[in-house]
């Protein structure tokens, strides 16, 4: 036994230390397994025998209002001990507060002691929907673990910047479970990210998120220091790293943005007010006054480059040749330095690409010759196989199968909930405005066929339980809807829809598409055609 350790156990004995110096712990950005809101963060816990110290963070908008309610407690995961808050700093308990430039409001936490088996607690502002809640929030592991430790830092311009968002490059922050959230503290921060995997991460400014547009600094997790220098908003992020993949990255952009530069100066020629002709812009005006179907057929004219300006016009065509150019660059590149980023790069294009047949076609022939061996290991070929296997959903094509999970646990095969009957599948999410509002519209539809053999099978990706339910008795569906919780069954990413809100396909009794995402115009169409050929 160390010398320290058989002096810290005879000292116990004699009673010249108290037990409750053991019980002091201090964990930065601890473990959690639930955390209901993206607003609120748990940077630190403290705790000394006689309290518990959470040191958090609010986040929104310089506009938006938040605050903490008096009623919060935290309650042992062991014990079922539940402590009320005794005392708040850094904002009033029940009132409004406004973040300010930053988005960024500090505040500390002050509650009794947890009993001495609680390793882990929840907290809770109270016991009613809506209510801030953090569940699992451990006392002895820090929220990343893993055998990579990446240390990550930067600069940060912009002193709107007061947090940082780190998750998995290809996941979407509004379905993932758990992500780092890295404080931004007088234009600087620091974050020792532990990662079990190599993998590909990117991190951006939360408040540009909220905006709907938002900058990446990309990177691979090693055993090293990435830096980050992030400018202001119209600035890209720079990533400095050794890291050998890194480099590839960096002489990747290096080679192509060029082109891209010359394709942004040729678009500032036009302006934000020559995009589209007259006409096209009191269609625009004329948008705001419909709703559904209506709204979407306008949309579709102007997508389609009806209304485009001679000058705007012009400026794709040049964008077209030149993007062109770029891709055969990158072809030869990818296939010239087979590598984790040449596989993160196909993956990244194969799901951004969707009319362009020969696009698709000549990346899957790269991967096919070059990097289908490459780390056989590395999960991005399971990315890279689902993708290109749902790339084939399209009308007159066998829909797939895939496990989706009852309410008792139970998994039970696609195939099963189709029941041989021409099926409607609904891909949603409580978060999704537009998927909500389509699967609404589809409610009349269904009530007018089902009594004709149609079904639908309704699922929504969420990571609380609570908010599909939610969600299913506000809009009123009357048939049964599924749950897909954190991705445990990976069907959006089976679908070729892995950061989307959702998607809907119609299929006949063989499970053969019929139609992709139709509204419900289009769906009553078909079905009334499909019910006069005796095939509904």
């Amino acid at each position: 036994m160390k010398l320290s350790a058989f002096l810290l156990l005879l000292f116990i004995s004699l009673g010249l230390m108290p037990l409750d110096v053991l019980a002091k712990t201090s964990v930065d950005f601890p473990y959690y397994d639930l955390n209901n809101s993206k607003a609120l963060d748990i940077r630190r816990v403290e705790t000394d025998g006689d309290s518990v110290t959470i040191y958090a963070d609010l986040y929104s908008r310089p506009d938006a209002w938040v605050k903490i309610a008096s009623t919060s407690y935290i309650k042992g995961n062991r014990s079922g001990k539940i402590i009320p808050i005794v005392a708040c700093e850094g904002l009033v308990l029940d009132e409004e507060t406004y973040p300010g430039e930053s988005g960024r409001i500090p505040f500390v936490m002050k509650f009794g002691a947890l009993a001495p088996e609680d390793d882990s607690f929840d907290f809770a502002e109270a016991d009613e929907p809506g209510a801030f809640r953090v569940n699992g929030i451990s006392l002895d592991m820090p929220l990343s673990y893993g055998n990579i430790t990446c240390h990550l830092e930067g600069d940060v311009t912009d002193p709107k910047i007061g947090r940082l968002i780190v998750i998995e490059s290809s996941e979407d922050l509004r379905t993932v479970d758990k992500f780092v959230s890295i404080p931004v503290e007088n234009g600087k921060f620091s974050y020792d990210f532990n990662a079990d995997k190599d993998g590909y991460y990117e991190v951006f400014p939360y408040n540009e998120y909220l905006k709907g547009a938002w900058r990446h600094g990309r990177f691979f997790a090693y055993d090293g220091t990435v830096h980050f220098n992030i400018p202001d908003r119209d600035e890209p992020i720079e990533v400095t790293s050794t890291q050998p993949d890194q480099l590839i990255a960096a002489s990747h952009i290096a080679l192509i943005q060029p082109y891209y530069n010359l394709v942004n100066e040729k678009f500032k020629t036009v302006g934000k007010d020559n995009i589209y002709t007259k006409e096209g812009y009191e269609l625009i005006e004329k948008m705001d006054t419909v709703q559904g179907d209506e709204r979407q057929a306008m949309m579709k004219r102007l997508q389609d480059g009806e209304f485009y300006s001679p000058e705007y016009k012009a400026c794709r065509e040049f964008s077209d040749s030149i993007l062109k150019v770029v891709s055969k660059l990158e072809l030869q590149f990818l296939s010239e330095n087979p590598s984790l980023y040449s596989l993160v790069d196909i993956y990244a294009t194969l799901q951004s690409t969707r009319d362009d047949e020969d696009k698709i076609m000549k990346y899957n022939e790269l991967y096919d010759s070059v990097l289908v061996g490459y780390r056989p290991d590395y999960y991005y070929h399971d990315k890279i196989k689902a993708l290109r296997y749902a790339k084939r959903l399209k009308p007159g094509k066998k829909y797939i199968d895939y496990n989706v999970t009852l309410d008792n646990g139970e998994k039970v095969p696609f195939s099963q909930l189709a029941d041989g009957k021409v099926t409607l599948v609904d891909l949603w999410a409580s978060w999704c405005g537009p998927c909500r509002r389509l699967s609404i519209s589809y409610i009349p539809v269904y009530e007018k066929y089902k009594d004709d053999g149609f079904n639908v099978v309704s699922i929504a990706c969420e990571k609380d339980a609570r908010d599909m339910k939610l969600a299913v008795e506000q809009d009123a569906y009357p048939w049964k809807s599924y749950l897909e919780l954190n991705n445990e069954n990976n069907i959006w990413m089976l679908n070729g829809v892995p950061n989307a809100g959702g998607t809907t396909f119609l299929l006949d009794k063989d499970g053969t598409i019929i139609f992709a995402h139709p509204t419900a115009e289009q769906l009553d169409q078909i079905l009334s055609f499909l019910k006069q050929q005796g095939k509904l």
